[in-house]
């Protein structure tokens, strides 16, 4: 009785388990994949975000890099001396409308804007190319 109802249990949970991970995971031929199946693309799927993760660490670290860098180009950031000539004025991209125009977007069926998959420093790229060009 106790032990075939505790076992049952422990099945039904496990089974529930690995269903919620094949919903999480894409790729998915197969109606009904096996568990091994589930759980192998789930190993995949989860080095793969780990892979893309890392490089949006450096990605982020290499940004901070050279704003401090930017940030260094500028006497010491401070108000004084604005009108100065020889003061290198740090683009504010806010100030900036055009980068948003840069960025082709479009909307789907649902009304929801769609943003090209750019990474972090692409975007950055980009802002930081559109916001030098209004400098000029």
């Amino acid at each position: 009785g106790s032990h075939s109802e505790t076992e049952r249990k422990r099945r039904d949970l496990m089974n529930e388990k690995i269903s919620q991970l094949k919903n999480l995971v894409p790729g998915f031929d197969q109606q009904k994949p096996n568990k091994v199946t589930v759980l192998g693309k789930a190993v995949e799927f989860m080095q793969l975000l780990k892979t893309k993760n890392e490089k949006l660490v450096r990605d982020t670290e290499e940004l901070r890099a050279e704003l401090e860098r930017l940030r260094l180009v500028t006497k010491d950031g401070s108000k004084e001396g604005e009108d100065d000539p020889r003061r290198v004025r740090r683009p504010n991209l806010f100030e900036v409308p055009v980068i948003t125009d840069a960025i082709p977007r479009t909307v789907d069926d649902k009304g929801s804007i769609i943003i090209p998959d750019l990474t972090l420093k692409q975007f950055v790229a980009v802002a930081l190319k559109k916001s030098l060009e209004n400098l000029i």
